[in-house]
């Protein structure tokens, strides 16, 4: 069954600037902080979330055992935002991952400046942009360096590396 949850909740300043404050503090520790300004002309805002020690199996019994812990942080406009996020994952049926992921965007775009997955003495880069101001263009990067898939159980040793690359555009005459 899926636990009960205990936390708290503190909302301040006004609906032009407001401020919030969650934590979580059963089954599992979530806390999160979030403010914005100008929000009725131009929204913007800073975010900042972390988990320590998080495992879906404590919110619900049928989701997998792991422990997962984060640092999020955001903060822009519509217009123009950023986010970081590091995370570390541990499980039973799997060693230790993390993941470092910048990006940034606005209304037309979003970038993703470097996805970096670690896991055993391998890793995988990832970055790229989408692009949809006039058409629909993409470009990405995957790097991969001696990733071994036997950190997953039942899976043969290996060390994979390589590089893909792709781009591509849609328009309204033509795929490309």
């Amino acid at each position: 069954g899926v636990a009960d949850v205990r936390g708290a909740l503190s909302l301040s300043g006004s609906l032009e600037a407001p401020e919030a404050d969650v934590e979580i503090l059963e089954p599992v520790h979530v806390r999160l902080h979030g403010n914005g300004a100008d929000v009725l002309n131009n929204l913007s805002w800073q975010l900042t979330a972390s988990a320590q020690e998080f495992s879906p199996s404590a919110i619900n019994d049928q989701w997998p055992e792991l422990a997962l812990e984060l640092q999020l942080s955001s903060e822009g406009t519509l217009d123009q935002y950023q986010a970081q996020l590091q995370a570390h994952v541990d499980g039973n049926d799997f060693q230790p991952v993390d993941l470092d992921l910048v990006l940034q965007g606005s209304t037309d775009h979003v970038r993703v400046d470097s996805a970096k997955i670690t896991a055993a003495e391998g890793a995988v880069d990832i970055s790229g942009e989408v692009d949809w101001a006039e058409s629909l263009r993409w470009q990405a990067q995957l790097a991969v360096d001696r990733i071994d898939p036997s950190i997953y159980e039942g899976m043969v040793a290996a060390r994979i590396s390589g590089m893909i690359a792709a781009d591509g555009e849609i328009t309204s005459e033509r795929i490309g």
